[in-house]
């Protein structure tokens, strides 16, 4: 039996802009491992994160984002506007 597959592979840089951290450090990805989960977990550094102790594990977030389509020029894009947790003004 074959299943299609492949190893798909994203810039840090790439990933950290679609998640609206770009500056960040992304220092780990794993998949949740329970039966059916469709979560993929990030371990990120970002100014606009919150502030973890030294030796502690960073808390779970789950940022909030909306979407909506646009025509432009007769070109159909999609905008993301990331919601929460908000970013911090630098």
């Amino acid at each position: 039996m074959y299943k299609n597959a492949a190893v798909i592979s994203i810039s840090e840089e790439v990933l950290l802009d679609l998640l609206h951290l770009k500056g960040g450090t992304i220092y780990s990805v794993y998949k949740e491992k329970e039966f059916g989960s469709d979560v993929i977990s990030f371990v990120i550094e970002h100014p606009d994160l919150p502030e973890v102790e030294a030796g502690n594990k960073p808390f779970h977030i789950a940022p909030s984002y909306t979407h909506y389509n646009e025509i432009i020029n007769g070109k159909k894009y999609t905008r993301i506007e990331h919601i929460d947790p908000p970013e911090k003004d630098v």
